[in-house]
């Protein structure tokens, strides 16, 4: 069998293994592209020194096909540009994720396809793909080749980001060789580390390339794949020699072999092994589609359960338009966040429920008033039912507690006409409402004002039906007053501090937790302009080992909040500056403080 290589620098390794003795029945022959030459300048030059500039248009495009003609190869072995994605993620330039995919995409349809299209039609062809990114930090500083006065006082990306760069320019090899009928081969899997690096004995002695050891096993794969005897079991699918119908549908895409089962071909995300089991705990990002971002422009409200109140913060120290509707109206007032004036858009204190939520515009817009006016605390000073926690010693009076409560409505009313995205977090399905009127309160009487009264009071524990039912009626109300509004919804990761139905705590806490998760989604799925963000699955996921909850095994630990936020900024804000996701350690430290201190109304439910 006779093998032509043409191609970069990616090609020297199979030439170096090749004449090491690689494979020594089969014949390998080489054309290399490496150096700038002028149009037709010269005579044909030697087959292992055929030079051109990057644009496939200056190349000796006339004698690079003589020669691939004149060789009479059974295989064309393609290596086009390969260092895409090297170029783009070597270096943290502080892009976010999709932004840095974004570039390396620009870069492969800049340099790459038109290479496709070049080949097109020449010869049965197979596209090799560059090596996945083959060092830790610590090798590529040591041995950093012709990248020395690239990374030189430069702070490198992180592992994942490198592979997911890799990934994603392989992806669009794949696809676009499809297109052209070009058959395709990504390295074998004995190649890799389970972080999705090159293992260090196919690397070279610089960041980009394979070794010897690497092109032998190109060789013996290409030979295997394309031997009329078959291909090895388990790995027929990684070479996919191009169809006479995929060459006569010029742009058409084809797959590149055929698929056995469904999954073939999916991307990473849709694998455990790929984009859970081997990704560092830190770097794990599972939001896929984002069908709207929030600008800096953009009004931000947040509602929900004290979970929420980590988004709040922030989108203000990101510097994003959060809006305050309600403010104290000291602004040196030391104690106004003691009294819930900024945890939240307005006043309202955690809304854990669905049914709170719909109760809440309801009140703002005049269209329900509870029965219960108020709850009595000790002493004769008196608190509001639906947020009594926010003066933390109560009012003096009742008239003192309606005239607040008056203007804390219109705040209300004023954040739900004019925010463009409502954040809410989904806390509880537990709650307890009035028999009286079906008014919910966000805990139960008697824990933090009032006194309970089983004639009075229910419990109700919430169905995902029961939820879907108060997201779409809240849904429908909002978009009557604010027809541009686009909602996130998120479910708390917060464990149940107790329960008050008939099972085991967490077994309760399963159930609240699935409805919410169940609900949330069928919600978005069912109405434009609402996404789901998974901050539940981030700090719940069983990658993490547990060290996203604190010893009480239901606190979220700094780093897990730090992890969430992170993603929150990177994939749903459209317009975030470049240290969004990175804030610097001093800053970073000062925030996980503040995160750390926000308030919960359920904890007191665990203070017997």
């Amino acid at each position: 069998m006779k093998l032509l290589f043409v191609g970069r620098s990616h090609v020297t390794c199979i030439n170096e293994a090749y004449d090491s003795g690689a494979s020594p029945d089969i014949d390998c022959e080489f054309v290399y592209l490496h150096e700038y030459a002028k149009k037709g300048s010269g005579p044909p030059q030697p087959l292992q020194h055929v030079r051109g500039p990057v644009v496939v248009e200056n190349y000796h495009t006339g004698r690079i096909r003589d020669i691939i003609a004149s060789v009479k190869a059974d295989v064309l072995c393609i290596s086009l540009h390969g260092n895409e994605h090297y170029a783009t993620s070597l270096i943290d330039v502080g892009l976010s994720l999709e932004d840095l995919l974004a570039e390396v995409e620009r870069k492969v349809r800049l340099l790459a396809l038109p290479w496709l299209q070049f080949f097109k039609g020449l010869h049965p062809r197979v596209l090799l793909v560059p090596p996945p990114p083959p060092k830790e930090e610590a090798q590529i500083l040591a041995h950093p080749g012709k990248m020395r006065e690239r990374i030189k006082g430069q702070r490198l990306s992180p592992v994942p980001v490198r592979v997911a760069a890799w990934k994603h320019h392989v992806q669009l090899l794949r696809t676009e060789a499809a297109r052209a009928g070009v058959g395709f081969l990504e390295p074998p899997p004995a190649v890799f580390t389970d972080a999705g690096l090159l293992r260090p004995e196919f690397a070279a002695d610089d960041p980009t390339h394979g070794n010897p050891r690497f092109g032998a096993l190109l060789i013996s794969e290409i030979a295997a794949r394309m031997s009329p005897s078959g291909s090895r079991s388990g790995n027929a699918e990684r070479v996919s020699p191009p169809t006479a119908a995929a060459a006569a549908r010029a742009g058409t895409p084809e797959p590149a072999a055929p698929k056995s089962h469904p999954y073939k071909g999916l991307p990473d995300a849709a694998f455990w092994r790929e984009s859970v089991a081997s990704v560092p705990v830190g770097s794990l990002d599972p939001v896929r589609q984002v069908p709207f971002g929030i600008g800096k422009a953009d009004k931000v409200a947040t509602a929900g359960s004290c979970f929420a109140q980590h988004i709040s913060k922030r989108l203000r120290k990101g510097g994003f338009h959060f809006l305050l509707t309600e403010q104290a109206a000291n602004a040196s007032d030391k104690d106004a966040e003691a009294r819930g004036f900024y945890d939240f858009s307005a006043r309202y204190g955690n809304v854990y429920t669905s049914r709170q939520l719909v109760q809440l515009f309801d009140r703002a817009f005049g269209f329900f008033t509870p029965l219960e006016d108020h709850w009595t605390l000790e002493g004769g000073r008196v608190c509001d039912p639906f947020r009594p926690r926010i003066e933390p010693d109560g009012f003096a009076s009742v008239e003192a507690l309606r005239a607040d409560r008056q203007r804390h409505l219109a705040a209300v009313r004023r954040m739900f006409e004019e925010l463009d995205v409502f954040v809410f977090t989904l806390g509880l399905t537990e709650c307890w409402i009035s028999r009286l009127d079906g008014a919910a309160y966000p805990i139960a009487p008697g824990v933090s004002g009032g006194e309970f009264n089983a004639a009075k009071h229910a419990f109700v524990n919430l169905t995902v039906e029961d939820i879907t039912n108060d997201l779409r009626a809240f849904i429908a109300k909002l978009r009557l007053v604010n027809p541009k509004a686009r909602l996130i919804f998120t479910v708390s990761p917060v464990p149940l501090a107790a329960t008050y139905s008939d099972e085991h705590v967490l077994v309760a806490t399963t159930y609240s937790k699935s409805v919410l998760r169940v609900a949330a989604e069928m919600t978005a799925r069912a109405h434009e302009g609402v996404q789901y963000f998974p901050s539940y699955e981030i700090i719940t996921g069983a990658y993490s080992r547990g060290k996203y909850f604190a010893q009480d095994l239901r606190s979220v630990t700094d780093e897990g909040v730090s992890h969430v936020m992170q993603v929150f900024m990177n994939r749903m804000t459209a317009d975030a500056s470049p240290s969004a996701g990175t804030p610097d350690a001093k800053a970073l430290l000062s925030e996980l403080d503040d995160l750390a201190e926000a308030v919960c109304d359920e904890a007191l439910l665990a203070r017997r």
